[in-house]
């Protein structure tokens, strides 16, 4: 009988909980090998993980000043490798002016290599996580991850160190683009689709032989036959013979007001949108927006709120510190396919949700203008980022470049939300984005484990 082997599963940020354990991402593993789950001490209490099944896990300690030092080497990646990306053109112009110029000299040449080999020496090995490997002897560890984090970069070198393994899985649409050049790189990559594939190659200069594209755990419930049982009518208090317009807002600052005030209006004094109505919802880690105002003070008639995220979005107005707990995990995963199903178009900014709308053959006017106030990488910045600008000119996606002409593009969206061909090829066009085939993403995951470990 042969012995099962051992796979480390690394779980840095909360909302990997919900994202890949409770999206079953590793369901398959679990049945083949022995697992064992490590979590670093940040901003969220570790205990969570028992509430998805897990009691095998360890707890780790990284220290504060490796943190900070592992985000200043993104930073001067991001600087030094400014020409692959234009979200990194971007992010660089909101660095004061002393910032920018202490990463464009530590990003030459000369001083580069000196920096990241000093860093290297200086850090050495992640001493909590060095002991675990020890301990646990893996023989492959896999790390959700925002492929440029303090975490993955730490976890990557000390697992180089020992000469384990590392798979590294793509958690989100826009890291490969926006969040710096790994500069230490795992052993493998696992990736959303075709799209993230061009990315770790141009913007990462991954080795092709170190990437597999698995497709997004999360996102498997769209593509099942199920039918959810969940009521989005019932649920938010919308009467059953009205027709939802979806707008989520984004977690970057905009105003949000601005944009459903023009629509609210539309629908009201046009007969053809009468029997429509404006489902809005709060993105669940949404970052304070200048002179923000309460979607129900703003005399809106055929705006309702997404209960899903209400409580959240009404805590914010309660809570005047600016900061927000994140809620995200607090969204359960069932809830999305019923919801984009109930809907026939969206209005909002880029952002996940609108890519999930796409997915599901939904229309999409994107917002891509500023608003005049919220200037903090506002819709018309993420708009130039690599990941959106690639599907702006899908069929079936009308980018919104001014305020003046959103009402043009939402009766052009709303003229094709009704047409099934037009359905299936936004549905048909974003597979190139989101890989997904017959198997699920467990089996695909599990598949490609058992060929590299």
């Amino acid at each position: 009988m042969s012995t099962k082997k051992n796979l480390l599963i690394f779980i840095s940020l909360q909302t990997y909980l919900r994202n890949w354990i409770d999206a079953g991402a590793f369901s398959e593993l679990h049945n083949k090998y022995n697992i064992l789950y490590v979590i670093p001490e940040y901003d969220w209490d570790p205990r969570e993980i028992e509430n998805y099944g897990i009691q095998n896990y360890k707890v780790i300690k990284q220290a504060t000043w490796r943190k900070f030092l592992f985000r200043r080497i993104l930073l001067v990646t991001m600087v030094k490798y400014s020409k692959r990306s234009m979200a990194f053109r971007i992010k660089i112009a909101n660095f004061s002016s002393v910032m920018k110029l202490i990463h464009t000299v530590v990003s030459w040449d000369i001083f580069y290599q000196i920096f990241l080999s000093l860093c290297k020496f200086i850090l050495g090995r992640w001493k909590g996580l060095d002991q675990v490997f020890n301990d646990f002897k893996p023989d492959l560890v896999i790390a959700p991850s925002l492929a440029a984090d303090s975490f993955t970069i730490d976890f990557t070198h000390t697992a180089n160190k020992n000469r384990i393994k590392s798979l590294i899985l793509i958690n989100s649409w826009d890291n490969l683009v926006s969040k710096g050049v790994m500069p230490i790189q795992p052993t493998y990559v696992g990736l959303w689709g075709k799209q993230a594939w061009d990315q770790a190659v141009r913007v990462q200069r991954i080795a092709e032989r170190k990437l597999m594209i698995l497709g997004v755990p999360r996102f498997e419930r769209y593509f099942s036959k199920d039918t959810s049982s969940i009521s989005i009518h019932e649920v938010n208090n919308i009467p059953p013979d009205k027709k939802i317009i979806l707008y989520p807002a984004t977690s970057l600052p905009f105003d949000d007001i601005q944009a459903l005030t023009t629509l609210d209006n539309e629908i009201s004094t046009n007969p053809m949108f009468r029997d429509y109505v404006i489902l809005f919802r709060a993105h669940p880690e949404m970052l304070p927006r200048v002179e923000e105002k309460n979607v129900l003070d703003a005399g809106l008639k055929n705006v309702y709120i997404d209960s899903q995220t209400a409580k959240f979005y009404f805590s914010r107005f309660e809570n005047t510190s600016g900061s927000y707990e994140s809620t995200i995990n607090s969204t359960s995963l069932d809830y999305y396919p019923a919801l984009l199903k109930s809907i026939v178009g969206m209005v909002c900014p880029a952002t996940t949700l609108s890519l999930e709308g796409l997915i599901n053959g939904k229309p999409c006017v994107m917002i891509c203008y500023n608003d005049g106030k919220n200037h903090y990488l506002s819709p018309d910045q993420i708009a130039k980022f690599e990941n959106v600008q690639e599907i702006l000119g899908l069929v079936g996606v009308f980018p919104c470049y001014e305020k003046g002409i959103l009402l043009d593009n939402f009766r052009k969206m709303m003229e094709l939300s009704t047409d099934p061909v037009i359905s299936e090829k936004i549905k048909e066009a974003t597979l190139a984005i989101v890989y997904v085939d017959e198997l699920p993403y467990a089996s695909r995951l599990s598949r490609f484990v058992e060929k590299v470990i």
